[in-house]
Order: C-alpha cells, then structure tokens, then sequence
C-alpha cells in the first residue's frame, strides 16, 4: 500500500455551494495532498524545483461525488487523505484522494502529473522529462505505479461526450495573474474554475431550453474531468466553447467545456462535468 498523508481542515460557508463543496476547494486540497505528500515522504516540492531543477504539470484531474452530498450545516471537518506514486521511468506521477466528514466518504479525487525538467537555470521554461535517480530512489516498492498513465489519459479522451448538443456557446475571457501560478502559467485549479463558470453562464441563454438553463444552475456535479494538453500564459485570450448534452432519461445533463486560444488550431483544455440530480 503506497504511503499516505493525512491532514483536517475546518469548513466554513464560503467552500459551498448551496448544494456540495465547491469542486475548486476538492482541487486546492488536492494540490495541498501532492505538496505534503512531497514535503513527507521524498522532497520539499521547492527542493525538487529549484535545487533538482524538476517540476510537474497537471495532465488528467478527476473528482467523483458520493451522494448524499455533504452540505455545510453537516459537519466542522473535512478530513483528505492523499497517496503519491510514481511511474516505473518516473516520467509521471499520480496521486489518488480520499475526502471524509468523519466516517462519511465525501468524494475522490486523482491527479496525473507529468514530469518536466526545467530548460534553463533562468526561467521556468521546461521540457518533457523524468526525475532524478535521487528523487526516484525515495519512492518505496509500494509507491510505484505499475499501470500504463497513458492509458489513463486515452480512456478518459475516450469519454468525453460527442454528438449534437443541445446547446452551444461560446464566451472569452482574458487570463490575468489571478488564474495563473509562479511562473504565470496557467493554474489548474483556475482553468477547471473558469469551465464551471462558463456552464453557470448558459442560464442566460435564450437558445436553450428552459429545463436545460435551469439544469446548469441547479443541478449537483456528480463527476468532473479536466485533461491539459497544451498550456496558456497570463494575458492570453481565452476561448471557452460550451456544449450541453441531455443524457436519455432526463435525469441530467453533461457539459463539455473546450478551452483554447481564438484563431489557433487545437483545444489546450478539455473539462467535462456529468450533472445529477439534488441528493437532498
């Protein structure tokens, strides 16, 4: 069993929605879990960028409900429990998370993390790498990840809803240092944010059915996937183009979010959200 980390936080109002905690408080606990994991058991996430000149990317970020979902009035705690593994090469890591309010089960969460190195001892530019045989050797035998990630990311690609939706729209918005972190790149946990954002918007939109605008806005995440491709830079214009599929029972919906740049081919950023009914 890879070895885990484990740490509480107090709850206050502004980590809900009326309905469940807020995805982006899963997604900075999630980052919190991967800096103690590093800080505990192989290096301070610091050491490892700036003495091992060795960072990490968020790949694939993934969050699944339990239902019933936790609500504010019904606990103080959340406790997140986080294990770190690496690839055999040591060319990706993954993280798995385990949320609980005292012995209820939350949520999950996991984290694929590719592993670049950094191009220059002046700036933060980077390339595809692996770690360092002295940051490897701190992983145990059960800390190793003995699966193909890639796999991973190609099932999760696999997925994503296609088909006509039923209801497109598009909205741009400029990437300020507020979404982005030290090396003004962009934050996962903002971009995943900026993609729920974008399905609140569709409840102004007249194109679509009223069920549907009212489904974006009152219906509970259930599950959420974001996989990066391609990253963005602070002042960058940024596309989000929204599609809502219907799923066949009408008990919900799922949005898929493509995020890239206006008049540049290819998307950076894939979210996809599977919305449910209110567990309550």
């Amino acid at each position: 069993m890879p070895r885990q980390v484990e740490f509480d936080v107090a709850l206050t109002t502004t980590q809900f929605s009326p309905f469940q905690l807020r995805p982006r408080i899963l997604l900075e606990l999630m980052s919190e879990g991967f800096a103690r994991s590093m800080v505990t058991h192989i290096v301070p996430f610091r050491e490892l960028l700036i003495e091992h000149r060795t960072a990490v990317v968020v790949q694939l970020a993934s969050i699944d409900y339990r239902a019933p979902d936790l609500r504010f009035d019904e606990a103080e705690w959340l406790t997140t429990r986080a294990s770190l593994r690496t690839s055999p090469t040591g060319d990706r890591l993954c993280m798995n998370i385990h949320f609980h309010a005292g012995s209820r089960e939350v949520a999950q969460g996991a984290l694929i993390l590719r592993v670049v190195r950094l191009a220059d001892a002046d700036s933060f530019a980077a390339r595809p790498g692996v770690l360092p045989e002295e940051v490897r050797a701190r992983f145990t035998d059960e800390d190793v990840h003995n699966q193909d990630l890639r796999q991973a990311l190609q099932d999760t690609a696999a997925d994503m809803p296609t088909g006509t939706p039923d209801l497109l729209r598009e909205w741009r918005t400029l990437l300020c240092r507020s979404h982005c972190e030290v090396a003004d790149q962009w934050s996962f946990i903002e971009m995943i944010e900026l993609a729920t954002q974008a399905r609140e918007r569709l409840s102004d939109d007249a194109a679509g059915g009223s069920s549907t605008r009212q489904l974006v806005m009152v219906a509970p995440l259930r599950a959420l996937r974001a996989l990066f491709r391609r990253p963005m830079f602070v002042l960058d214009e940024c596309a989000i183009v929204t599609s809502v599929h219907t799923r066949g029972n009408g008990a919900g919906v799922t949005c898929r979010h493509e995020v890239g740049q206006p008049g540049h081919i290819g998307t950076h950023l894939t979210v996809w959200e599977q919305l449910g009914e209110p567990t309550h």
